[in-house]
């Protein structure tokens, strides 16, 4: 069970985090999910019962959640994720340069 509670722990904190009304959580959508996301990555040493969960919750996450661009200029903008250390460099390019095309206009 504790396997179990570590896994369900990333969800359980991304929807406490998510689920706030006072403060702005746009910012937050886009790393969270690229966090959970990690979270559900397979590895050598996950039983077969975990590998199936992992996949299963990957799957959903891919189905159910999408990226709008505005979440992403939303992240880019707030101080605590501005270097969008959470994403490979050609997306942080990306998001960069859509930024720069969002200010020019």
């Amino acid at each position: 069970m504790p396997i179990l509670n570590s896994f369900k722990h990333p969800f359980h904190t991304a929807t406490v985090q998510l689920s706030r009304d006072k403060v702005p959580t746009a910012p937050d959508v886009w790393p969270m999910l690229h966090q959970l996301k990690s979270v559900c990555k397979v590895t050598d040493a996950d039983s077969e019962s975990m590998r199936y969960l992992k996949s299963a919750f990957r799957a959903c996450l891919d189905e159910k959640y999408l990226i709008h661009p505005m979440h992403k200029l939303a992240t880019v903008v707030c101080p605590s994720f501005k270097h969008l250390t959470f994403v490979d460099s050609e997306e942080r390019e990306e998001v960069y340069t859509q930024m720069c095309s969002k200010i020019d206009s």
